[in-house]
């Protein structure tokens, strides 16, 4: 198995940290945001904004090209 640089362990740093500061914040932003309704189309609206980003993703990653290993 190949050993990991001290640079890909920083990254991993990085990129947690970045991670549960952002989830941080939204918690934050949720809990100060009170009695918000949202109407059933936008409910819908949000399934349909979520589904074309997982296609969009989808996508981008069929075009990433295959390396041998």
């Amino acid at each position: 198995m190949k050993k990991m640089s001290l640079d890909f362990w920083i990254v991993v740093a990085v990129l947690t940290f970045l991670s549960v500061w952002a989830g941080l914040a939204a918690l934050r932003q949720w809990s100060l945001v009170q009695n918000v309704q949202i109407p059933r189309h936008g409910y819908g609206v949000i399934m349909l904004g979520i589904l074309f980003s997982l296609i969009v993703g989808a996508g981008l990653m069929a075009l990433v090209p295959q390396q041998p290993v």
